[in-house]
């Protein structure tokens, strides 16, 4: 494994301070300053976390000190990794959407090309799709880069209200806690970090409803691949 003294340029490189840097590989409060300071050995977690959150970092320089800091493509992903899954059905394994929760529409159906692989870990089973978090609204409850099991709601009647929800409408695809509207035919919508502000959506713009399952860290769905 690599020193700590590597964070310097790639710091530099990213134009980023080290407690940003900590606060988006989700690190503890000083962590890298600490192991900067003492030079320490970089810990494999910690690599993983540098190369889920910055793509653009070459996985071989981060490693071994070998070519350009950062790459013009981004081999390393999110939507890479999950192609290392075997794709092993024989099974009855979940799939894996190259689709996350921020916005936008894209209609989860089983055979819509956007399947990527397949998982069959003991922490999915029951799910009906696998997604990832590309947003903080939810952390710590699903943080970004979470790999999160849902299972779909085909009846709006099946809401619980006060659990976690993905939704999709037209504009958005988010994570969210539903609850009770005081607003007739309304569901209000309400997040785990308290910087964005309750919403009421309409029960009618809710085109799609998956109840999260499961969440699982990236870092440790790779230890499976």
């Amino acid at each position: 494994m690599p020193n700590a003294n590597i964070f310097n340029d790639l710091l530099k490189k990213l134009d980023i301070g080290v407690t940003e840097f900590e606060r988006k590989i989700g690190v503890g409060p000083s962590a890298i300053a600490k192991a900067i300071i003492r030079n320490s050995r970089i810990k494999e977690e910690t690599i993983v976390k540098v190369l889920e959150t910055f793509p653009e970092v070459n996985e071989n320089w981060l490693r071994n000190g070998i070519g350009e800091i950062l790459l013009s493509n981004k081999p390393n992903s999110v939507s890479t990794i999950k192609k290392r899954i075997i794709q092993d059905k024989s099974i009855d394994p979940v799939p894996v959407f190259d689709v996350d929760f921020t916005a936008g529409f894209i209609e989860m159906h089983p055979s819509n090309p956007n399947i990527i692989g397949y998982v069959d870990l003991p922490q999915f089973r029951g799910c009906d799709a696998i997604v990832t978090c590309r947003n903080n609204s939810m952390s710590d409850v699903i943080n970004p880069n979470d790999w999160v099991g849902i299972r779909r709601i085909m009846d709006k009647n099946d809401i619980e209200f006060g659990g976690i929800y993905g939704i999709v409408t037209v504009n958005f695809r988010l994570f969210k806690y539903l609850k009770e509207s005081e607003k007739t035919n309304y569901i209000l919508v309400e997040s785990e970090n308290k910087q964005y502000k309750p919403r009421h959506i309409h029960i009618d713009d809710l085109i799609e409803i998956w109840v999260v399952q499961v969440t699982a860290p990236a870092s440790m769905i790779k230890m499976y691949l």
